[in-house]
């Protein structure tokens, strides 16, 4: 799309494409997931839907994309219904930018964080998985279960999922400076439950404040899964929620507290472009 405002477009605010996109997610199953004009600004800001005010201070969307993109997402209001063999291990991604991160002898993991669907950068399909499959905070425990039970990898953005970004859980690895994770993971077969057209999409509700977490657990699998307040939160990673006050030497501790910075200086961009968006979203 060219940015500019033609009549093949019918220019809509991100506060009406929100409630679009709302009511046609309703029809779907007639449960209503809960999408804000912020959600919408992030979905444009990482190359899901497009601007066509790039030059403006208001971002405009095109109705006939907005309709589009709702014809070709499938809302999900509950794992149960997809009768899925694994565990749901969801990732929240905003925009694409530089992050390299490596493991502990380093060797280069990925370049960036978040994610740019896209593509302006034409990168590599691997390149760009780097941006999702890791680095996040879970625990040793759920990071063992994860690999054990071959579980889903989700990644989302404000609720929406690309279907081609979908994996299965096969390893992780340990990054340097850092207890975070970063997980191996392979591709959906088409005989998966979960597997569908890799240009087509989802929307899932996404619990509020959590940058990632195992969302959703087969039954066969609830005694097995733990209780791990470490994956839910994106304020500490000294926490392991496993029982007693973990011990760390000296240079374990002082990498937690680097990591803590930098999550924290995330949290508040992230924070600051939410809220810059939504004031955006009432002038």
């Amino acid at each position: 799309m060219s940015g500019i405002i033609t009549s093949k477009h019918t220019p809509i605010t991100a506060k009406a494409a929100a409630a679009l996109l709302s009511d046609r997610f309703e029809e779907q199953t007639g449960g209503r997931p809960s999408i804000t004009a912020p959600k919408v600004t992030m979905l444009v800001k990482t190359g899901v839907l497009d601007n066509l005010n790039p030059s403006g201070t208001r971002i405009l969307l095109s109705r006939e994309q907005v309709e589009d993109f709702a014809d070709n997402t499938t809302y999900i209001p509950d794992y149960d219904d997809l009768e899925l063999d694994a565990p749901v291990f969801r990732v929240s991604l905003v925009e694409q930018c530089l992050n390299p991160v490596f493991d502990v002898y380093g060797k280069k993991l990925r370049e960036y964080s978040g994610f740019d669907y896209a593509n302006h950068d034409d990168l590599d399909e691997e390149t760009q998985r780097g941006g999702y499959e890791g680095a996040w905070s879970v625990s040793d425990a759920n990071a063992d279960f994860l690999v054990e039970t071959n579980a889903y990898l989700v990644p989302t953005t404000k609720g929406y999922v690309r279907a081609g970004n979908i994996r299965r859980i096969t390893g992780c690895t340990l990054i340097q400076d850092s207890p975070r994770k970063y997980f191996i993971t392979d591709e959906l077969s088409p005989e998966d439950e979960f597997y569908t057209d890799p240009n087509k999409g989802y929307w899932i509700d996404v619990p509020a404040g959590r940058e990632s977490g195992i969302d959703w657990v087969p039954a066969e699998y609830e005694e097995d899964a733990f209780e791990d307040t470490d994956e839910e939160s994106t304020e500490t990673d000294s926490a392991d929620g496993e029982g007693d006050t973990p011990s760390y030497s000296l240079d374990e501790l002082i990498a937690i507290k680097l990591q803590q910075i930098r999550d924290l200086d995330e949290l508040i961009a992230r924070k600051e472009a939410e809220e810059a968006a939504d004031n955006e979203c009432h002038h």
